[in-house]
């Protein structure tokens, strides 16, 4: 990619990214619509091109996200990072759906363990843990004043694709990162990533959603009557639509 075509990128990827600073309430995003999204979609058309991994550092993705991001109230980070992009281990995708976890009887912050203590001690940390005996888990911990995290659960593929495919061993680019153990999958991620700071091996950077819709969790049966699930209203790399 010559100057020219990085100095295009940056722009469009820092007017998608001040749209989305903006301090909104989960409820707001019930409505809310993204008027570049023309924007997203000539940044994806570019990224297509882009033959190296795409970092959060120098000017092509600008404005990464710290820890303070995840100070804030987890219900309040949840929705906000649905947009945002997700940078680990040579690959690159945009974040589509997440779930919000706190004390709740659905959470493993519901009680203090060895495993949890991440929740109860940190934000902007990242937190994997393994389950089934075969499938890592994202989240982020939230929240400066109480326990809580943020599980990803699908992202929608940028950049590293091929890369994807064969770690995953899948052609569909919208099976890749489609629930939350396939993106673990995909993106190289495992329990070596735990308890590490976000923006050390993990990076995020400020992205945008057109709309975004909530709904209950997935796959529990504690606290199923939350609509703690956040996920870009209409987009096919999401796990599941409604």
């Amino acid at each position: 990619m010559d100057k020219e075509a990085c100095k295009s990128l940056t722009y469009r990827l820092f007017a998608m990214s001040r749209w989305s600073d903006s301090n909104r309430r989960p409820a707001d995003y019930e409505s809310a619509a993204l008027p570049t999204e023309l924007q997203r979609l000539a940044v994806l058309e570019d990224l297509k091109y882009t033959k190296f991994p795409l970092t959060c550092q120098g000017s092509l993705l600008p404005r990464p996200i710290t820890a303070n991001f995840f100070a804030a109230q987890t219900l309040d980070v949840a929705p906000r990072l649905i947009g945002a992009i997700l940078n680990v281990n040579g690959v690159s995708g945009r974040i589509v759906e997440v779930e919000a976890y706190t004390d709740d009887p659905a959470s493993h912050g519901h009680r203090r363990t060895e495993r949890s203590a991440i929740m109860y001690e940190t934000f902007g940390y990242v937190y994997v843990y393994f389950i089934y005996g075969m499938y890592h888990c994202l989240n982020f911990t939230t929240d400066r004043t109480h326990v809580g995290a943020v599980l990803i659960r699908a992202v929608e593929p940028l950049s590293g694709i091929e890369l994807m495919q064969k770690r995953r061993g899948v052609r569909d680019v919208h099976a890749l990162c489609n629930g939350p153990g396939k993106l673990c999958e995909a993106f190289g991620i495992d329990l070596s990533c735990n308890w590490t700071k976000v923006g050390d091996r993990v990076k995020l950077c400020r992205g945008s959603a057109s709309s975004v819709a909530t709904g209950p969790r997935i796959g529990i049966s504690k606290a199923a009557d939350l609509h703690w699930r956040f996920f870009e209203r209409g987009n096919p790399f999401v796990s599941r639509r409604a």
